[in-house]
């Protein structure tokens, strides 16, 4: 058996479950026992092609894959297929859809690898003109280059490296870009942890715009939108006193 990174026996057989098997598996957990965690590490040494979806646009981007109803391009109202006057909305609003994800990983070690992520996204959208509604093609490529790098037993280190190009009609073709960094300290020997990340951006609108992850307050994460010109950062610091009783200190500025 081929050594993996799960440490528990219960993720392991979930593991083995997927890998040799065409059966469908429910994992399921309290929050923090580390189902994300599972799916990131599944994505790394599975060599099955596989889909990451999520109900929300939180949990989407925190387990790096799409929310359903974008990835099926649903619309965010009740839909009922038998609905013909529903159906014909939706078929106005996207007339077709191509999509195309491809995600290479190499991985040193259980704590130091990167992933590359190729996604092409195409839609055909309505596009007001003077006399009649006529449909625009548009499409989109996503290039991201993601490493973690455990510097030491208390510091770890991640990087981010996204292009995007978007094309729409005859006459736009924009590009954008963003590099962000994030050191994070952590030692259970000492009460206090933090993390730090910095980022910079540079898109031609909004229409490129980039999505990056920050780490903010227990349970709660921010998933901020990077469009124009600009850099970021972001940094918390966390103080434990006792086993309930934590003092969290968060700042964020954006500079343009």
């Amino acid at each position: 058996m081929n050594e993996t990174p799960f440490n528990n026996y219960e993720l392991e057989l979930a593991y083995q479950f997927i890998q040799y098997t065409n059966d469908n598996l429910f994992l399921t957990g309290n929050a923090g026992t580390g189902k994300t965690t599972f799916l990131h590490n599944l994505r790394l040494i599975c060599k099955k092609k596989m889909i990451v979806l999520a109900p929300t646009g939180v949990a989407a981007i925190n387990a790096n894959g799409e929310t359903i109803h974008s990835f099926f391009q649903l619309p965010f109202t009740p839909f009922i297929p038998k609905q013909e006057k529903q159906i014909n909305q939706l078929d106005n609003n996207y007339e077709s859809v191509n999509n195309y994800e491809n995600i290479d990983n190499y991985k040193f070690n259980k704590k130091n690898y990167v992933y590359f992520r190729y996604k092409h996204e195409t839609k055909s959208l309505n596009k007001a003109d003077v006399y009649v509604n006529r449909l625009m093609e548009t499409n989109k490529d996503n290039f991201r280059l993601n490493g973690t790098l455990q510097l030491s037993p208390s510091f770890k280190y991640k990087f981010r490296v996204e292009y995007v190009n978007y094309r729409k009609g005859s006459d736009y073709n924009h590009n954008g870009y963003a590099v962000s960094q994030t050191l994070s300290f952590k030692q259970t020997k000492l009460p206090v942890s933090f993390h730090f990340t910095f980022v910079y951006f540079d898109t031609y609108s909004y229409d490129e715009r980039i999505y990056g992850y920050e780490n903010d307050v227990l349970y709660a994460y921010s998933f901020p939108s990077y469009y124009y010109q600009g850099a970021r950062y972001v940094f918390n610091i966390k103080y434990t006193i006792n086993k309930k009783i934590s003092i969290l200190c968060i700042g964020k500025r954006l500079m343009r």
